[in-house]
Protein backbone atom coordinates (compact mmCIF):
# COMPACT_ATOMS: atom_id res chain seq x y z
CA UNK A 1 0.00 0.00 0.00
CA UNK A 2 1.43 3.32 -1.05
CA UNK A 3 1.86 6.01 1.55
CA UNK A 4 0.22 9.38 1.42
CA UNK A 5 1.82 11.69 -1.10
CA UNK A 6 3.13 14.88 0.46
CA UNK A 7 1.83 18.13 -0.91
CA UNK A 8 4.08 21.01 -1.86
CA UNK A 9 3.02 22.89 1.27
CA UNK A 10 3.82 19.92 3.53
CA UNK A 11 7.25 19.45 1.92
CA UNK A 12 7.96 23.14 2.46
CA UNK A 13 6.91 22.95 6.13
CA UNK A 14 9.07 19.87 6.73
CA UNK A 15 12.01 21.57 5.04
CA UNK A 16 11.60 24.55 7.35
CA UNK A 17 11.61 22.25 10.39
CA UNK A 18 14.80 20.50 9.25
CA UNK A 19 16.41 23.86 8.54
CA UNK A 20 15.52 25.20 11.99
CA UNK A 21 16.83 22.05 13.67
CA UNK A 22 20.05 22.32 11.67
CA UNK A 23 20.48 25.96 12.66
CA UNK A 24 19.89 25.00 16.29
CA UNK A 25 22.58 22.31 16.22
CA UNK A 26 25.12 24.45 14.39
CA UNK A 27 24.47 27.43 16.66
CA UNK A 28 24.93 25.38 19.83
CA UNK A 29 28.20 23.86 18.63
CA UNK A 30 29.56 27.03 17.03
CA UNK A 31 28.65 29.39 19.86
CA UNK A 32 30.12 27.02 22.46
CA UNK A 33 33.54 27.03 20.76
CA UNK A 34 33.43 30.77 20.06
CA UNK A 35 32.39 31.68 23.60
CA UNK A 36 35.16 29.47 24.97
CA UNK A 37 37.73 31.64 23.21
CA UNK A 38 36.00 34.88 24.21
CA UNK A 39 35.75 34.01 27.90
CA UNK A 40 39.30 32.68 27.98
CA UNK A 41 40.58 36.05 26.74
CA UNK A 42 38.33 37.97 29.12
CA UNK A 43 39.62 35.96 32.09
CA UNK A 44 43.32 36.39 31.20
CA UNK A 45 43.72 33.03 29.40
CA UNK A 46 42.81 31.09 32.53
CA UNK A 47 40.80 27.90 32.16
CA UNK A 48 38.21 27.06 34.78
CA UNK A 49 34.91 25.24 35.00
CA UNK A 50 32.95 28.51 34.87
CA UNK A 51 34.53 30.20 31.83
CA UNK A 52 35.16 26.97 29.90
CA UNK A 53 31.95 25.00 30.48
CA UNK A 54 29.24 26.71 32.53
CA UNK A 55 29.02 30.15 30.88
CA UNK A 56 29.51 29.01 27.23
CA UNK A 57 27.01 26.15 27.59
CA UNK A 58 24.45 28.35 29.33
CA UNK A 59 24.55 31.06 26.68
CA UNK A 60 24.68 28.63 23.74
CA UNK A 61 21.50 27.06 25.12
CA UNK A 62 19.59 30.13 23.95
CA UNK A 63 19.77 28.60 20.47
CA UNK A 64 16.87 26.34 21.44
CA UNK A 65 14.57 29.20 20.41
CA UNK A 66 15.40 28.40 16.78
CA UNK A 67 13.39 25.21 17.27
CA UNK A 68 9.58 25.32 16.85
CA UNK A 69 7.70 25.46 20.19
CA UNK A 70 6.33 21.92 19.90
CA UNK A 71 9.85 20.51 19.35
CA UNK A 72 11.46 22.36 22.24
CA UNK A 73 9.84 19.90 24.65
CA UNK A 74 11.68 17.01 22.98
CA UNK A 75 14.99 18.88 23.19
CA UNK A 76 14.33 19.76 26.83
CA UNK A 77 13.49 16.14 27.68
CA UNK A 78 16.67 14.94 25.99
CA UNK A 79 18.95 17.29 27.91
CA UNK A 80 17.18 16.72 31.23
CA UNK A 81 17.67 12.97 30.80
CA UNK A 82 21.34 13.49 29.97
CA UNK A 83 21.84 15.64 33.07
CA UNK A 84 20.05 13.09 35.25
CA UNK A 85 22.16 10.23 33.85
CA UNK A 86 25.35 12.26 34.35
CA UNK A 87 24.62 12.90 38.02
CA UNK A 88 23.64 9.29 38.65
CA UNK A 89 26.91 8.05 37.13
CA UNK A 90 28.93 10.72 38.97
CA UNK A 91 27.41 9.85 42.35
CA UNK A 92 27.99 6.18 41.61
CA UNK A 93 31.68 6.74 40.79
CA UNK A 94 32.16 8.76 43.98
CA UNK A 95 30.60 5.95 46.00
CA UNK A 96 27.67 8.05 47.20
CA UNK A 97 25.14 6.01 45.27
CA UNK A 98 24.94 2.25 45.12
CA UNK A 99 22.93 0.64 42.38
CA UNK A 100 21.37 -2.78 42.67
CA UNK A 101 18.73 -4.71 40.68
CA UNK A 102 16.27 -4.35 43.55
CA UNK A 103 16.66 -0.58 43.87
CA UNK A 104 16.55 -0.04 40.12
CA UNK A 105 13.39 -2.16 39.93
CA UNK A 106 11.70 -0.12 42.66
CA UNK A 107 12.67 3.15 40.96
CA UNK A 108 11.31 1.88 37.63
CA UNK A 109 8.07 0.73 39.27
CA UNK A 110 7.54 4.11 40.95
CA UNK A 111 8.44 6.08 37.81
CA UNK A 112 6.19 3.90 35.66
CA UNK A 113 3.27 4.38 38.05
CA UNK A 114 3.67 8.17 38.01
CA UNK A 115 4.01 8.20 34.20
CA UNK A 116 0.87 6.12 33.68
CA UNK A 117 -1.08 8.20 36.18
CA UNK A 118 -0.18 11.44 34.40
CA UNK A 119 -0.82 9.94 30.96
CA UNK A 120 -4.26 8.69 32.02
CA UNK A 121 -5.36 12.01 33.47
CA UNK A 122 -4.10 14.39 30.81
CA UNK A 123 -6.58 15.96 28.44
CA UNK A 124 -6.67 15.55 24.69
CA UNK A 125 -4.50 18.24 23.12
CA UNK A 126 -3.53 18.21 19.45
CA UNK A 127 -0.65 20.64 20.02
CA UNK A 128 0.93 18.55 22.74
CA UNK A 129 4.12 16.68 21.84
CA UNK A 130 3.42 12.92 21.86
CA UNK A 131 5.03 10.86 24.61
CA UNK A 132 7.33 8.20 23.17
CA UNK A 133 6.34 5.11 25.14
CA UNK A 134 5.45 1.69 23.79
CA UNK A 135 2.08 1.63 25.57
CA UNK A 136 -0.46 4.37 26.20
CA UNK A 137 -3.10 3.70 28.88
CA UNK A 138 -6.71 4.77 28.28
CA UNK A 139 -7.26 8.44 29.01
CA UNK A 140 -9.60 9.54 31.79
CA UNK A 141 -11.43 12.75 32.57
CA UNK A 142 -9.78 14.95 35.21
CA UNK A 143 -13.15 15.95 36.63
CA UNK A 144 -14.68 12.54 37.34
CA UNK A 145 -11.73 10.17 36.98
CA UNK A 146 -13.52 7.94 34.47
CA UNK A 147 -12.57 6.78 30.95
CA UNK A 148 -13.33 9.34 28.27
CA UNK A 149 -14.81 6.64 26.04
CA UNK A 150 -16.38 3.62 27.70
CA UNK A 151 -18.47 0.65 26.58
CA UNK A 152 -22.05 0.01 27.58
CA UNK A 153 -22.51 -2.70 30.17
CA UNK A 154 -18.94 -2.54 31.49
CA UNK A 155 -17.37 -0.92 34.51
CA UNK A 156 -15.32 2.25 34.23
CA UNK A 157 -12.15 0.18 34.67
CA UNK A 158 -12.84 -1.73 31.43
CA UNK A 159 -12.29 0.57 28.41
CA UNK A 160 -12.37 -2.39 25.99
CA UNK A 161 -15.03 -4.21 24.01
CA UNK A 162 -13.88 -7.84 24.36
CA UNK A 163 -13.71 -9.83 27.59
CA UNK A 164 -11.14 -8.85 30.21
CA UNK A 165 -9.28 -12.15 29.84
CA UNK A 166 -9.01 -11.74 26.06
CA UNK A 167 -7.98 -8.10 26.48
CA UNK A 168 -5.12 -9.05 28.82
CA UNK A 169 -3.90 -12.03 26.80
CA UNK A 170 -3.98 -10.16 23.49
CA UNK A 171 -1.98 -7.26 24.88
CA UNK A 172 0.55 -9.59 26.51
CA UNK A 173 1.00 -11.72 23.38
CA UNK A 174 1.28 -8.69 21.09
CA UNK A 175 3.97 -6.92 23.11
CA UNK A 176 5.79 -10.21 23.75
CA UNK A 177 5.98 -10.73 19.99
CA UNK A 178 7.19 -7.18 19.41
CA UNK A 179 9.96 -7.52 21.99
CA UNK A 180 11.13 -10.89 20.63
CA UNK A 181 11.05 -9.61 17.05
CA UNK A 182 13.17 -6.59 17.95
CA UNK A 183 15.77 -8.75 19.70
CA UNK A 184 15.88 -11.35 16.92
CA UNK A 185 16.26 -8.75 14.20
CA UNK A 186 19.08 -7.11 16.11
CA UNK A 187 20.77 -10.51 16.43
CA UNK A 188 20.13 -11.89 12.94
CA UNK A 189 20.61 -8.85 10.69
CA UNK A 190 24.38 -8.44 11.34
CA UNK A 191 24.80 -12.12 10.36
CA UNK A 192 22.29 -12.17 7.51
CA UNK A 193 24.93 -13.32 5.00
CA UNK A 194 25.35 -16.54 6.99
CA UNK A 195 21.76 -17.58 7.85
CA UNK A 196 22.78 -20.84 9.54
CA UNK A 197 25.10 -19.09 11.99
CA UNK A 198 22.56 -16.33 12.48
CA UNK A 199 19.83 -18.70 13.67
CA UNK A 200 22.29 -20.73 15.75
CA UNK A 201 23.22 -17.56 17.63
CA UNK A 202 19.67 -17.26 19.00
CA UNK A 203 19.40 -18.11 22.70
CA UNK A 204 16.69 -18.24 25.33
CA UNK A 205 18.12 -15.02 26.77
CA UNK A 206 16.88 -13.26 23.64
CA UNK A 207 13.35 -13.68 24.98
CA UNK A 208 14.01 -11.30 27.87
CA UNK A 209 12.89 -8.15 26.05
CA UNK A 210 9.71 -9.90 24.93
CA UNK A 211 9.05 -11.11 28.48
CA UNK A 212 9.56 -7.58 29.76
CA UNK A 213 7.21 -6.00 27.21
CA UNK A 214 4.57 -8.71 27.58
CA UNK A 215 4.81 -8.88 31.36
CA UNK A 216 4.72 -5.10 31.67
CA UNK A 217 1.43 -4.82 29.80
CA UNK A 218 -0.02 -8.07 31.14
CA UNK A 219 0.55 -7.13 34.78
CA UNK A 220 -0.78 -3.61 34.20
CA UNK A 221 -3.97 -4.79 32.52
CA UNK A 222 -4.39 -7.65 34.97
CA UNK A 223 -4.01 -5.28 37.91
CA UNK A 224 -6.77 -3.09 36.50
CA UNK A 225 -9.03 -6.10 35.89
CA UNK A 226 -8.34 -8.46 38.83
CA UNK A 227 -11.81 -10.04 38.74
CA UNK A 228 -11.10 -11.79 35.44
CA UNK A 229 -8.71 -14.17 37.23
CA UNK A 230 -11.42 -15.54 39.49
Amino acid sequence: MKGKKLTKKEVLEQSKLYLKSGIFGLTVAGSFVTLNCIFRNLFFSQFSYYNTVLLPCTISGLAVYFEPPHRRILVLNLFVNLVFEYWVRTLEMKGWLRRSPGRETLIFMFSSAVLFYLMRRERENDKRTPIFWFFTPPRVSKEVGEPIEGFEGRSHACPHEESCRSYILKGTAKLFGVGCAMTMLRTILPRILTPAKAFKSLKLSHLKLGLFFGGYIGIYRGGRNPKCFY
